[in-house]
């Protein structure tokens, strides 16, 4: 914006004549030779000096006709250094086209008229007067336009004129340095919008703005988040005819907000901090977890007490809990890792099941794996073993008793030298087998036990039982015999073989009676 001016700052030692002391500047009054070139500058090495006394007077003008933007602004510096009384005076001179002029005052003596008419206008510069300091004239030229002579925008500034007046008598000094229209508005920020709308703890957020500056011209444009931690800048490149800026990908929760800065080419910067509340989102997750059931493996047989191992992790909002299930069933929640269900197989009935378990993150999100296994039973019933047994034939009250245990019993046999007795059903909780042995023929029994769980597996008890044979003696008055009787082994004798056999002995006794008396009875 400065190159209307020339050389705003005064720093190009060239000139044609005594009537152009400055690049780009002329003579406008009085003395040429009044008008210097001086090291004692507010920027750069060289400013320009206008000292004037007893009735001299000094001026430069440039010819600028800059056609004035309601956001431009001047930016004219200066220091006086002394000022006179009576009708001393320095001041800038503002000509607008149409013959309006605007003169900002810098100092006076105090007689210098200013009465103001209807195509001019004398105004006092904020540090009217101020002596030994540098001071900055900074005006919108449109807005004091428009106050003072009621014109509209677009109006051209024809020309700047720096003067300075000393009467007779008196002296005025002063110096200009950096005389500049600037560019008064920043960058204008529009559209600002983020995508995706909701982002996930995986997802880079593209900022997108339109950004514009009709006088200098866009320079940078940035984007400064803040994620709880501080403030980040990142820059936004020029995309067709927007800006796009990327956010990185935050931990999930996070809340964070979010301004966009843009810098023209004069070096104004613009926020855009959706009016002081900023734009902002918070980092969710739609992912569900990660699981994996690590034992028992898939298809494989399970019994006893069985450790049920679960593997679960989750990037985003992290594990929650974790869901045994069994047979649809809940049957254990484990929030802590690691995760992991004790199952006792000994109180479920034989066959296939399906285990079940379920991930569930801090935002309800959940994923499930599952395993097939069969429960079986590989381990023998428990039987007691009863001490063998000795008794005498005929002796009452003897038996032989089992206490078999098993979590899943089922039936049972009871043989007698290999002979089935008894069968039955037998449960897990108080069962005894017992069987009696009355009535049992002399001689050495095997009385075995077998039981069997519902798995088909078995465990046998045999017990020797020895029956002692007893021995009879029978008296007659005339004869006397001894008959031994031996009762089969196995079950004993049928009691109609034993009628039998009594009868025919009886039979026996009585003929040889006979025979005996009749041998007694005959003549000798």
């Amino acid at each position: 914006m400065t190159y209307p001016l020339g050389d705003p700052g005064f720093e190009v030692d060239w000139h044609s004549d005594f009537a152009t002391p400055f690049a780009g500047w002329r003579q406008w009054l009085g003395d040429a030779t009044l008008i210097h070139r001086t090291t004692d500058s507010y920027l750069g090495d060289y400013a320009c000096n206008l000292t004037v006394t007893n009735g001299d007077s000094a001026g430069i003008f440039r010819e600028t006709y800059v056609p004035l933007n309601p956001s431009d602004l001047t930016n004219f510096t200066w220091r006086l250094n002394e000022m006179g009384a009576s009708t001393s005076n320095s001041h800038i001179e503002i000509h607008l086209e149409g013959g309006y002029v605007l003169y900002y005052m810098l100092g006076s003596g105090g007689s210098t008229s200013m009465t103001n008419g209807s195509s001019w206008a004398y105004i006092l510069a904020p540090q009217y007067n101020t002596t030994g300091t540098w001071n900055h004239l900074v005006t919108n030229l449109t807005y004091v336009a428009q106050q003072v002579f009621g014109l509209g925008v677009g109006h051209v500034v024809e020309r700047v004129v720096l003067t300075a007046f000393a009467p007779t008598g008196q002296r005025v000094s002063i110096l200009f340095d950096e005389m500049q229209f600037v560019d008064g508005a920043p960058p204008v920020i529009d559209s600002v919008g983020f995508s995706p709308g909701t982002p996930m703890y995986y997802d880079d957020v593209d900022v997108s703005v339109y950004v514009h500056d009709n006088r200098t011209g866009v320079r940078d444009v940035s984007i400064e988040f803040n994620n709880g931690s501080g403030w980040f800048s990142v820059p936004a490149v020029e995309t067709g005819d927007h800006y796009v800026a990327i956010i990185p990908a935050q931990p999930f929760g996070t809340d964070v907000s979010f301004r966009v800065l843009a810098t023209d080419n004069g070096g104004l910067t613009g926020a855009d901090d959706n009016g002081g509340i900023f734009y902002s989102y918070t980092v969710a997750d739609d992912l569900g977890p990660t699981v994996t059931i690590d034992t028992p493996g898939h298809t494989t047989d399970v019994e006893g007490t069985v450790w049920i191992n679960v593997t679960a992790s989750d990037d985003g909002s992290g594990i929650d809990h974790v869901r045994f299930l069994v047979a649809g069933y809940v049957n254990h929640t484990d929030s802590v890792a690691p995760y992991q269900y004790q199952w006792n197989i000994d109180l479920v009935p034989l066959g296939a099941y399906t285990i079940e378990v379920k991930a569930y993150d801090g935002v309800g999100n959940v994923v499930a794996d599952s395993i097939n296994v069969t429960v079986v039973d590989t381990i023998d019933p428990l039987l007691d073993t009863p001490s063998d047994l000795t008794f005498d034939e005929g002796t009452g009250g003897q038996s032989v008793v089992w206490h078999p245990e098993d979590l899943r019993p089922d039936s049972y046999n009871v043989l007698i030298d290999d002979v089935i007795i008894r069968s039955g059903i037998w449960n897990s909780s108080s069962e005894t087998i017992s069987i009696s042995l009355d009535g049992l023929s002399a001689g050495v029994h095997n009385v075995t036990c077998v039981v069997f769980d519902k798995a088909g597996n078995s465990v046998s008890d045999t017990v020797i039982v020895t029956v002692n044979e007893v021995t009879t003696t029978t008296t007659t008055t005339t004869t006397t015999t001894t008959t031994t009787t031996t009762p089969a082994t196995g079950t004993g004798m049928p009691m109609e073989l034993l009628l039998l056999a009594g009868v025919a002995a009886v039979g026996i006794v009585i003929v040889v009676l006979v025979l005996v008396m009749r041998s007694r009875g005959k003549p000798t």
